[in-house]
């Protein structure tokens, strides 16, 4: 083997080296530091609306809106009758 081929192997070597610890470095940044179970916040508890509440706030913003075009008369038809449903099978 010459010199200049173990030079040339050298070279490759610490190119791959450089490249592997870049990356490594990249991957330190990116990733999130674990925060300790005690910093914790408390979520707020939303209560969700029931299927009656939330037919009867479409029918009212259906009936509040000023130009209600043929589609919107439809649907505030299909769903004051299926309000009814919800409320006969109560």
């Amino acid at each position: 083997m010459k010199l200049s081929d173990i030079i040339k192997i050298a070279a490759v070597g610490a190119l791959v080296y450089g490249a592997y610890k870049l990356g490594e470095k990249k991957g330190e940044k990116k990733s999130i530091p674990p925060q300790p179970e005690d910093s914790y916040e408390e979520a707020e508890i939303v209560e969700e609306k029931s299927e009656e509440d939330f037919i009867q706030d479409l029918i009212n913003s259906l009936k509040n809106k000023p130009n209600k075009s043929p589609k919107d008369k439809n649907t505030l038809e299909l769903l004051e009758i299926k309000l009814k449903q919800i409320l006969k099978g109560k």
